[in-house]
């Protein structure tokens, strides 16, 4: 599918995230082990934000879509 192609073109990491990936940061922020943990924000998009500097013009700015 192109579209969905075309998206994935755009994520750094190389694919969609998967279920259990995004489940693996919820279990982990519900663990102990995250205890010392507070006030986080989980960006979990596979650096899609993160694709250019915000000073590029082509910030968010989508390709082969």
């Amino acid at each position: 599918d192109e579209a969905r192609n075309g998206i994935i073109a755009n994520i750094p990491l190389g694919h969609i995230g998967q279920p259990k990936e995004l489940a693996a940061i919820a279990l982990f922020l519900a663990s102990d082990e995250a205890s010392y943990v507070t006030g986080a924000e989980v960006i979990a998009e596979g650096g899609f934000s993160n694709r250019y500097n915000r000073s590029d013009k082509r910030y968010m700015g989508m390709k082969n879509i």
